[in-house]
């Protein structure tokens, strides 16, 4: 009997060991099952948005920003009367006043009753001095231009998440991080109170602001408007970019929408055309042509091509130009005038295999310019060695497609001597606590600077009354661009439609010192089709409003940025002509261009004001017409 009590009292013992042992073990060892069983039984956890950021114009003009709302929340244990409390308010919450009163009936600490509440009716309720109800502050999204800009700045889900645009791409940043917080509860599971003051104060997140300017945005949407509509086009397109700096100062896209009820627009009308599609761009194009072949030092500005009747065979194919060219030669500065496929056809030919594909590349064809935009369309680029046939179509801007924001950064490799910037939308982000946030952008070379000033000067051609982008001219402003008129791809039965085009105009202004490039782009156009009478008046329009609001001054002409020899034949003459002993009194009277040949044979600096015939010639330093003198002249109309 002894002995059974000893092992009796041996084993409880051994089992009061192994339960303080575990206790021990529960208690202060880690354990992630018990950890969240804690959670769910011990704390009630309420997460409240953050305030989210707001979008500005570079001049701080708000574009997307918060209203202040209030969302109701009950404590069931201090409500006295659901039924009564229910009664008042559910008119004002638009819910059902049984469904109301079982919510405060829960057995909980909190409920919420309504979300996002305007002010007034926080007031009203609150009037009612119903105990147990509260509210915490939280926002909502409002865009106060509605229609202004919103391809690009997209909009925000009913959670508060960015789902398309800036709004999505600038979702980390804008959004801040929500506030979660526990609520405790007593040992038999009932939540113990949190003052609601705890939930009024969520931390905010990053503003932005754009490289955008409403002013410049308003103008570039209302043009859009009018040529969709005078058009009866499917959409039109713009933009305008800023060459220093890479910035987008407009990006507008034709039918837009209201921003504040994005969610009810077809997917199709909030794609941003500017950057998520591409397509064959046509003769805009040619100018990449060009700058290839003066980059390999294949041909000059003033190298000649035959123009054949404005037509060339290539194996099975006849290229054509849109209209018959009554010449036997043309410089390869008036192919790109008139937008001559002949003369690209024989400047394809005479390239080796992979310059065009190699050039293009370079510029930026085929990849993502990786502007601040989701889902950028990198474009459809056949990037192994080209055929013959690929090379030639590739000259005049088929056989690949590219977005607009690819052909207006590469543009703008063009305006800013070569070096191509990436374009961006966003300048640069703001912290709650104020601080400045820039964003470091890429750029590299692409070209020589010799090669983009002929090519530069070459394209001011395009805008003279001979070429054929005459009515993109500004006046008081040289402009540098190319008409584009292309066949759209027929995707259901192969080939090009016949009848459905996409015309456009891109161009520098001013020319000698480009300060924008414009992209105007109108799809499927039914009156006209040609990119010389669809986009370029309308280029001609939003550079002259830009100019003006950005207070360019009209443009000195210059020798360096006219390019005045059209064929050989002029370097030819200017050559053998008698060198002739200039005065002041000899150049009065004469044309612009007439004064250029005398002035340049003498090596005299000179600034040109004006328009006409020469007036007045001012001599700033010196008195003879000869190298390192200056001379001011100044020309008026007859």
């Amino acid at each position: 009997m002894k002995y059974f009590l000893s092992l009796f009292c041996l084993l409880k013992l051994t089992l009061f060991c192994l339960i303080l042992g575990q206790g021990g073990r529960v208690q202060l060892m880690p354990n992630k099952r018990l950890d969240a069983y804690k959670e769910t039984q011990f704390f009630k956890t309420v997460t409240v948005q953050a305030r989210r950021g707001s979008i500005y114009d570079r001049k701080e003009k708000e574009l997307a920003m918060i209203t202040p709302t209030y969302s109701l929340f009950a404590d069931p244990q201090f409500v006295n009367s659901p039924r009564y409390a229910a009664r008042k308010i559910a008119k004002h919450l638009g819910v059902n006043a049984t469904v109301l009163e079982k919510r405060m009936r829960k057995k909980t600490r909190f409920v919420w009753l309504k979300r996002r509440l305007p002010m007034e009716l926080k007031k009203e309720i609150e009037s009612y001095g119903i105990k147990g109800l509260y509210f915490v502050g939280e926002s909502h999204r409002r865009y106060p231009e509605q229609n202004g800009l919103s391809q690009t700045i997209g909009f925000v889900g009913a959670e508060g998440k960015g789902l398309e645009g800036l709004e999505y791409a600038y979702n980390e940043y804008l959004e801040g991080k929500d506030v979660v917080l526990q609520v405790s509860k007593d040992a038999k599971g009932r939540p113990l109170f949190m003052e609601p003051e705890r939930y009024t104060q969520p931390p905010e997140g990053k503003d932005l602001i754009l490289t955008a300017d409403s002013e410049f945005q308003h103008y570039l949407e209302m043009e859009l408007k009018k040529v969709y509509e005078e058009q009866g086009a499917k959409k039109a397109i713009g933009l305008i970019l800023d060459v220093e700096t890479g910035g987008i100062r407009a990006a507008g896209v034709w039918p837009s929408y209201d921003l504040n009820n994005a969610r009810n627009v077809k997917p199709q009308v909030r794609i941003n055309s500017l950057f998520q599609e591409s397509m064959e761009q046509g003769s805009v194009i040619k100018p990449f042509a060009v700058a290839a072949a003066l980059e390999n030092q294949a041909y000059s500005p003033n190298s000649a091509f035959a123009c054949l009747d404005g037509k060339i065979k290539v194996g099975k194919r006849t290229i054509k130009d849109s209209s018959k060219k009554d010449c036997e030669t043309m410089t390869l500065t008036q192919g790109l005038a008139v937008s001559s496929n002949v003369v690209f056809t024989q400047l394809a030919q005479g390239l080796s295999k992979n310059t065009l594909r190699d050039f293009y590349k370079k510029v930026g064809f085929g990849q993502k310019t990786e502007i601040d935009f989701p889902g950028e369309s990198t474009g459809l680029f056949y990037s192994k060695t080209w055929p013959e046939h690929m090379n030639i179509s590739a000259s005049f801007g088929h056989g690949f497609t590219a977005s607009p924001i690819q052909v207006a950064a590469a543009y703008a490799a063009v305006a800013n001597n070569g070096i191509w910037k990436q374009p961006h939308l966003v300048d640069r982000m703001i912290d709650p606590t104020g601080l400045d946030v820039k964003i470091k952008r890429q750029e590299k070379r692409v070209m020589t600077e010799s090669t983009a000033k002929k090519v530069r000067m070459m394209l001011t051609s395009v805008v003279q009354d001979h070429g054929s982008g005459k009515a993109a001219s500004v006046n008081g402003y040289l402009v540098a661009g190319k008409t584009g008129t292309a066949h759209k791809v027929d995707l259901v039965n192969g080939g090009y439609h016949k009848d459905k085009y996409f015309s456009s105009f891109v161009g520098m202004v001013p020319a000698g010192k480009p300060k924008f490039v414009i992209y105007i782009g109108v799809d499927e156009p039914t009156k006209d089709h040609y990119g010389s009478k669809v986009a370029a008046p309308v280029f001609s329009k939003v550079a002259r409003f830009a100019l003006s609001k950005e207070g360019v001054s009209p443009e000195v002409i210059q020798e360096e940025n006219l390019f005045e020899c059209k064929d050989l034949s002029c370097e030819q003459e200017l050559a053998s002509k008698t060198p002739q002993e200039p005065s002041p009194h000899s150049l009065k009277g004469l044309t612009l261009r007439e004064a250029l040949n005398i002035l340049r044979q003498s090596e005299v600096d000179f600034d040109i004001r004006g328009q006409g015939v020469v007036r007045d010639v001012d001599f700033i330093n010196g008195k003879e017409f000869k190298k390192g003198n200056k001379v001011k002249i100044t020309l008026s109309a007859l």
